[in-house]
């Protein structure tokens, strides 16, 4: 019966720490923060494409999707493909900030055709 109360105890804080959801009439996600984010945890490998991450420098090796797809930052986490470790949840905010950044960056990519 500990061992349950703990486990209870433990998941309703992760749940209180994730952060919550955008909510997308009132947050704006933060292309700065999505740049430091993308630095920190994604650019190891999308910067050169390193194992067969699409290239931020390359928009056609992008799956248009990806970028609209909710928790595909935290299906990154749960392969191990983020590269720093994080002392803090992944929040949807942070997802949503790495993502904004992408879109424009990826935007730019390919408006310089």
């Amino acid at each position: 019966m500990a061992v349950r109360s703990l486990v209870l105890l433990f998941v309703s804080l992760l749940a209180g720490c994730s952060g919550g959801s955008p909510d997308a009439g009132h947050y704006q996600p933060d292309y700065n923060r999505g740049l430091t984010l993308y630095n920190a945890q994604c650019g190891s490998c999308h910067e050169d494409g390193r194992l067969n991450a699409p290239s931020i420098h390359d928009q056609e090796e992008w799956d248009p999707g990806t970028l609209s797809r909710p928790g595909v930052m935290r299906q990154h986490l749960a392969m191990n493909w983020l590269s720093a470790v994080r002392s803090a949840p992944l929040s949807e905010y942070d997802e949503a900030d790495v993502l904004f950044y992408l879109q424009q960056e990826l935007g730019k990519a390919e408006s310089s055709y």
